[in-house]
This record gives C-alpha cells, structure tokens and sequence, in this order.
C-alpha cells in the first residue's frame, strides 16, 4: 500500500510540472517573446509563417535572424524594425508584400548583412530604400513584380556585393539606379523583359566580376559601350535573340567566360573578338552555325574552353577550322544531331586533351583528328558510325597506347551502317569484315543511276514533244505512203491507146470487172 502511495504522488508531481510549463509557455507566447505563429530554435533566432503583421517582440535586441515565410504581409514601413539592435538577416518571403517605404531599414542599417524578400509582388521600389545600409552584404529580390528600376534604388552601399532582381519583368534600368556600391560584385538580372544592356547604368561599378543577363530580350550587342566595368570576368547573354555580333565591347581588360548559348548567332569574324583576346571560355552552343571554317573563332588566342553542344543546324567542321586558338584545351560538340563530318585537321592548331561528341550525327572519326593516346576524356558514344574499311584504326590498340579512358570511350561506338554491322560494338569487328564499299560509294552509285535515268526521261520527253509539233506533217506522210501502196497493191489500170477513158479491172474479184464511164483526170494531193 505505501509503495502505491509513493507512486500515485510521483505522478501527480509530475502532472503538476507539465502543467506548469505549459502554463509557462502560454505565457511565454503571448508576452511576445516568441509569439503566435513563430518558433523560436535559439534565442537569436525566429521564424514564423501565415502571419499578416511583424508581431511584437520581446527579445528584439537579441535576435540577429528574423524570418517571415507564406506571409500576409503587404507592407513593411519605417519603425517596423526598430530596436533590433543585432538583426543581420531579414528574410519576407512567399507572400504579399508589394510596398516599402523608404527608411525601412535605416533602424538596422548598421547591422543588417542579408535582405532576403523573395517571392513577393512588389511592382516599385520607391527612391532610397535601400540606403546607407553600411554592413549589407546581399541583397535578394527575385521573382517580384518589378517593372523599372528607378533613379537611387540602391545607394550608398560600402559593403554589398551580390545583389539578385532574377524573375522580375524589368524592362529599363535608370542610368543613376545604382550609386555608391563600390563593392558589388554580383549582379543577377536573370528572366526579365531587358531590350539592351544596360551599359550605361553600370558606369561606377568598378568591382563588378559576374553580370547576368540570360534569358531577357536582348537583341544586339552595341560596339561601344558606354561603361568600362575594369574586374569584370563573367556576362552570361546566353538564351537572348542576338543575331549578331559584328564586334563585341570592350568593356573590360579582364573578362574570361563570355556565355552566348541558345541565341540566335550564325556566324562570327576575326573582327567578333578582337576585343577579347585574354577570355579562356565561350560557349556558343545551341545556336545557327551552319558550318565552322578557318577564321571563325580567330582572335581569341588564350581561348582554352570551347562550348559548341547542341547547334542544331551545324554539319561541318572544315579543315584547320580553330586556327589561332593555339591554347585550346576542351572542345564539346555533344548533341549537334545534324554535324556528319569533322576534317581531319580540324583542330592541327590547337592543343586539345578534352573532347566531347556523345550523341552528334558523326559517321567517321578520322585517324589523325587529335592524338589518342595523350587525350584526358574522351566522349564519343551514340553517333551513328559507318563501320566500312576507313574504321580499321580503331581496332589497333597501340593507337591508344596505356589510355584506358580513350579506349573504354572507343569501346562504346556502335556500328549504325551498314546493315551487316548494325548494332554491332566498332572494337569488336574484324579487320576482314570490314570492306570498302562505303556509304559514299554507294552514294555515288545512285547518283550515276540518277542521272542515267534522267537522260533517258529527257529523250523521251523530247521526242513526244517533236511528234507533237509535227504531227500534221507526219499525219499527211502517212496517208501519202497508205494511198501509194493501196493503188499498188489492190488496183490495175489499163489506158487504150487511142482514147482518153480507161478501164480499171477490180483484181479483187476471180473475173476482172470492167469499170465504165471513168474519166481520168489530174488531181493534185495537198500538203
């Protein structure tokens, strides 16, 4: 009995306790420490969802991390986040917000580091929002609603180096929107509506290295810029319908990566790069080149990494066709479904170790295109090879010499032609089963068949045509020639000697019939 009693009074102690601390945190929660709708994981840290209004806080100077997600928001104003006196980062995200007044910031502005508002409406950004915000590192404002970006909508900003307005609908940039930001490094205009680049609002930005315009509604790309962004490295203008580019800017001494992929480009001179000699990358695929010639990339001698994938419209690599990249080291054609032929000596003048073909239209790979055994990757599976005497190289293995990668890639080519070899591993033929009737001789033999063929469709033609404009001469020669051999044939005439009427003797009959009365007379026969 008093060991029940002992445990009975256990549990009660205990219910006591639980309902103590429940109490506790009702009152924790509505004195505003951590309030409805918000959990709070550690003492500088909060966040809330669904709430319409930034609630009241209790701890304000403790918190260094304030979070709003799926909100109903719509307006931050000044004072809202006064005394939080170590907030660094700010995140009002997925909701409505679509106004901030100016001097929103300004309690925080010297400690804030992050402004994260996300997933928002905001259409405007009213002049000096963000302002003199001394400690902000970046700034986050993608997939808003924002049309223009106006006079001092970011100013005087010693510290922020990435600043992201990616899923807007941007259509211009004022010339003074950015002032003060010595410092910004990153600038992401991604997926907006921007006709041009807007050269002439960068003027200032002098620590500017990546610039991204992918995917706007850029349409060329100006000669004469008028900004010189002096640490710039990396502008990404790729998925924009440039169709042109007679020079490219000069707009900075640094750049390396020029990022031109899926625009509308077909062709390009030594004139394209004559400002851009010191870039190492470029890629150019998924755009209209047809054919790529000695000349097409000149200009670009420190070129290493060249980007041609996806082109749907290229179908040939002429010879010495990368002439004056000598320091070319990576070269991806992968997936130029239409590209049938690379020139042996496509790339003599360059010293390429990387080489991507997987998934192009290839039907050959010459001997002498790079040098096999020295290669570091080698991506050339799923062309449609034509498996005829000319691939009998790839079955000697000292052509690979210790490079196993290169021969595993070999390894992987399947014959696609001719029909005998179909589906059939190139490595595991034999040099006896490979002949040398070729796809093109067999191209050419139907040729020769087509052209016989039309010879004899073109005199036949001709001379249907010939009877037709003759036909009437040709029509009376008949009858001429059919009336000759009828009196020849069929009829005897007998003319008396002294008078001018004949008898004609029908020899048809076993008696001849005398024909009376005829009178012989002159009839010319027309023609």
């Amino acid at each position: 009995m008093e060991y029940m009693t002992g445990k009975l009074g256990e549990l009660m102690l205990l219910a006591i306790v639980l309902l103590a601390l429940h109490v506790k945190a009702e009152e924790t929660e509505d004195s505003g420490v951590c309030p409805r709708g918000c959990s709070c994981p550690e003492t500088e840290l909060v966040e809330c969802q669904n709430l319409s209004q930034i609630p009241n806080f209790t701890n304000k100077e403790f918190l260094k991390s304030l979070s709003f997600n799926d909100h109903n928001i719509t307006e931050l104003k000044k004072g809202d986040f006064n005394d939080f006196t170590h907030l660094e980062q700010l995140y009002v995200n997925g909701g409505m917000l679509s106004t901030i007044a100016a001097g929103t910031f300004e309690a925080v502005s010297e400690t804030i580091q992050l402004i994260n508002l996300r997933s928002n409406i905001i259409a405007e950004l009213e002049p000096y929002v963000f302002f003199n915000l001394s400690n902000i590192d970046k700034i986050v404002l993608n997939a808003n609603h924002l049309i223009s970006l106006k006079a001092n909508s970011f100013v005087n900003m010693s510290k922020l180096t990435t600043l992201d307005i990616l899923g807007n609908n941007l259509q211009s940039v004022d010339k003074e929107a950015f002032i003060g930001l010595p410092e910004l490094e990153n600038l992401n205009l991604f997926n907006n509506h921007l006709k041009q680049i807007p050269f002439e609002s960068l003027t200032g930005l002098t620590a500017l290295k990546v610039m991204t315009l992918t995917r706007n509604e850029i349409t060329t790309v100006p000669e004469l810029a008028k900004a010189f962004l002096p640490a710039l490295e990396d502008i990404y203008l790729d998925s924009n319908p440039i169709s042109e580019i007679a020079v490219f800017p000069n707009i900075s001494g640094s750049l390396k990566r020029i990022e031109l992929e899926f625009t509308d480009i077909s062709t390009t001179t030594k004139e394209t790069w004559k400002y851009l000699s010191q870039i190492d990358q470029l890629n150019i695929g998924g755009t209209k080149f047809s054919v790529i010639t000695a000349g097409t990339f000149e200009g670009l001698p420190n070129l290493k990494r060249l980007m041609l994938r996806d082109m749907p419209h290229l179908t040939f690599v002429g010879p010495d066709a990368f002439h004056g990249i000598k320091d070319l080291t990576t070269i991806d054609l992968a997936d130029c479904k239409q590209l049938h032929t690379i020139d042996e000596t496509a790339f003599m003048s360059t010293k390429v170790t990387s080489f991507f073909l997987k998934g192009s239209g290839v039907t050959y790979i010459p001997r002498h295109l790079l040098k096999w055994s020295t290669m570091k990757t080698v991506s050339i599976e799923g062309n449609p090879i034509n498996c005829d005497c000319k691939v009998d190289w790839m079955l000697d293995k000292a052509i690979f010499g210790n490079n196993t990668g290169v021969k595993n890639s070999f390894n992987k080519l399947v014959c696609a032609t001719p029909k005998v070899h179909f589906g059939k591993n190139v490595t595991s033929l034999h040099s006896i089963n490979l002949t040398c009737k070729s796809y093109e001789d067999d191209h050419a033999s139907r040729f020769a068949t087509g052209i016989i063929i039309a010879v004899i469709c073109f005199v036949f033609m001709t001379t249907i045509a010939l009877i037709m404009k003759f036909r009437q001469k040709i029509m009376i020669s008949c009858r001429r020639y059919y009336q000759y051999r009828r009196y020849k044939n069929d009829l005897v005439f007998t003319v008396e000697h002294d008078t001018s009427i004949a008898e004609l003797e029908d020899t048809d009959g076993p008696e001849g019939r005398p024909l009376k009365d005829m009178r012989l007379e002159t009839v010319s026969i027309e023609t």
